[in-house]
């Protein structure tokens, strides 16, 4: 179960990963009323657009906790086993 859990974290993670030029793309919006942003400012729109940026954040964080949990509890259940 915790291999699953972990595998559809990182698949969590990647497919977020992949939205992120859609983000890029999106920030300044589409059509006549776009505007154009550039530097920390650019930076800071793609962050928040379709809240990329703290979702992309918080699954990464997420995702290497459980990794370190499962290095964790394997090594332990090794350790038990000899």
């Amino acid at each position: 179960m915790r291999d699953v859990i972990q595998s559809l974290l990182f698949a969590a993670l990647v497919v977020w990963s992949m939205c992120g030029p859609f983000a890029w793309i999106m920030r300044d919006g589409l059509g006549p009323d776009s505007v154009e942003s550039e530097g920390w400012n650019a930076l800071t729109r793609c962050f928040w657009t379709f809240y990329w940026g703290p979702v992309f954040i918080l699954l990464a964080a997420t995702s290497r906790m459980w990794a370190r949990y499962v290095f964790t509890v394997r090594q332990a259940e090794t350790r038990l086993h000899e």
